[in-house]
């Protein structure tokens, strides 16, 4: 074809998008045909599995420097993922009033940067290292996740259509839980070979390289807000919107219980592994790579829909998730702790994908990176607090007690919702 007298050709597709084309147009895969999607999607992997090769050396590293203690690896997971719970909120007001790709760049150039200084105060301090120098940095990296979170969704769901919305969600989720699969296998060999520097060093590496990525990347350009209202009146305003859009705020209270009773039981696996089980490395290994791929099954089965699933739908997925949770806190052998724990990750994730997409379908472009950072609140903000509980209660009565007890309290509120909530799942109104 020629083009027209005094018009400019029509660029040639290079080979990415080529190969792109070919992948399907409809299914669980079908936002990974978008070019800039796919090189986002891409880079959120690399940076997802250096934070779960840092975060599986975290838990080793105050493991063995606590003796094991429940109470302990409870409080790791609160300084590490606390700040979502205090800073995302301001985070996603950021997000709405500034380039979001800048954020996203930058925050992941930072984080870069405080993997390697923690690689130099463990180099330094050596067997000296104490528990509170660990619980220090996993602050500080948990500060910049909060900025980069609320970022990173709003970008790559910015980077789709909105027929593609669901899939871009819940190709987030399948992303994050590939890397939790990958993440543990490659931190163990460096675990027991190295110790956890090698481990930190791995987290600078993928964050300073995805930083560079994202800077090279075309992002459709949105209108950001620009009124002068307060941090605080924003924050309020995004409340206020999530009120306004049904099903919203109900959706915002299903993760937030979600979060805080079920979800949390993750930061128990160290106990379950080396003493309810009476394992070692390769047993906790063994755990977060079937809970890594259980929850990537739950996340891709729930994306490859055309349709979202009700509140009511997402309800039960999560009454299952917290009755497999309570047979797992009685499981009394690895296989079936293995398959349980793959079963309730599975849900976790169908749960939330779910839960994540509901709120970007009915949330306005001018108020995503807020809404956004209320789901961040609800689900990572809330998870180290039920953490810090179940570590507090496990010291008390023993983890696989505290687990259940909690899981019960999950199973009573999704019956309930199950029985209550709306039958209907809504429609997309982001713009």
């Amino acid at each position: 074809m020629v083009a027209e007298a005094g018009s400019a050709p029509e660029p040639t597709p290079g080979l990415l998008a080529r190969l792109l084309a070919k992948l399907p147009q409809t299914g669980a895969l079908r936002s990974l045909r978008h070019q800039s999607y796919f090189l986002l999607w891409s880079t959120f992997l690399l940076t997802q599995g250096g934070f779960w090769v840092s975060n599986v050396s975290m838990q080793w590293l105050v493991s063995r420097l606590s003796g094991n203690d429940e109470f302990m690896l409870g409080l790791l997971y609160f300084f590490n993922l606390c700040p979502l719970l205090f800073f995302a909120p301001y985070a996603g007001t950021l997000v709405d009033r500034f380039e979001r790709k800048r954020i996203v760049v930058a925050a992941q150039a930072l984080i870069g940067l405080v993997s390697l200084a923690l690689v130099f105060v463990l180099s330094m301090l050596g067997d000296r290292v104490s528990v509170a120098v660990v619980f220090a940095f996993a602050f500080g990296l948990g500060t910049l996740q909060a900025l980069n979170a609320p970022a990173s969704s709003a970008v790559m769901v910015n980077s789709v259509p909105p027929a593609d919305v669901a899939s871009s969600v819940a190709l987030q989720s399948v992303g994050l839980n590939l890397s939790r699969i990958a993440g543990p296998a490659l931190a163990t060999p460096l675990l027991v070979a190295w110790g956890a520097r090698p481990s930190f060093g791995v987290f600078a590496a993928t964050s300073l390289l995805s930083s560079a990525i994202v800077s090279r990347a075309r992002i459709r350009p949105i209108k950001l807000a620009r009124d002068e209202a307060s941090a605080l009146g924003r924050i309020a305003e995004g409340i206020r919107i999530a009120r306004e859009r049904p099903p919203a705020l109900l959706a915002l209270l299903v993760t937030s219980v979600c979060a805080l009773f079920a979800s949390a039981y993750v930061s128990q696996l160290p106990v379950f592994a080396y003493t309810i089980l009476g394992g070692d490395d390769t047993t906790f290994t063994l755990l977060l790579v079937v809970t890594g791929l259980g929850a990537a099954v739950g996340a891709l089965t729930t994306s490859s829909r055309r349709t979202l699933l009700s509140l009511r739908a997402i309800a039960l997925r999560m009454l299952l998730m917290a009755i497999a949770l309570m047979a797992f806190a009685a499981s009394p052998s690895l296989p079936l702790s293995l398959g349980l724990s793959a079963l309730v990750a599975g849900c976790n994730f169908s749960v939330m994908t779910s839960l994540q997409t509901t709120l970007h379908y009915v949330a306005p472009e001018h108020a995503r990176g807020r809404i956004t950072s209320l789901y961040i609140v609800a689900w990572g903000g809330l998870v180290p607090i039920g953490a810090l509980v179940l570590g507090a209660t496990g010291s008390l009565i023993g983890a696989p007690a505290a687990v259940a007890c909690s899981a019960g309290v999950a199973a009573v509120f999704a019956a309930f919702v199950a029985a209550t909530g709306p039958r209907e799942a809504p429609g997309y109104s982001g713009e």
